[in-house]
């Protein structure tokens, strides 16, 4: 977590905040696009998976192939970034409960 935390204190002193043109609504929606810059999310399981189907839609016509893979990779992304998101909102209320007293064991 403290390499992570090194990526993200270089990358923010690097890269000046500019919400001019930002496609996040969210503060968490942007931390999770500074993660997935810095850390690969294609796991060996992944990637297998998408072998997997590219292999079944062998002798589909190209543009089949592309409005699946498309469909397939927002509903990746959605995932990771939801994934993300509720990790980061469980971690704080953790870190609440355990500074304040308030979570019972």
């Amino acid at each position: 977590m403290k390499s992570y935390f090194e990526l993200l204190e270089r990358y923010v002193n690097d890269n000046k905040a500019s919400f001019e043109h930002a496609t996040a609504n969210t503060v968490l929606e942007a931390l999770f696009g500074v993660y997935s810059e810095c850390n690969c999310m294609d796991t060996d399981e992944i990637k297998s998976a998408f072998t997997l189907l590219y292999e079944r839609m062998h002798g589909m016509p190209l543009v089949e192939k592309d409005r699946i893979i498309d469909v397939v990779c927002t509903l990746c992304y959605a995932h990771q970034r939801s994934g993300f998101v509720d990790g980061v909102k469980i971690g704080i209320r953790l870190k609440d409960e355990l500074t304040e007293g308030g979570g019972h064991a």
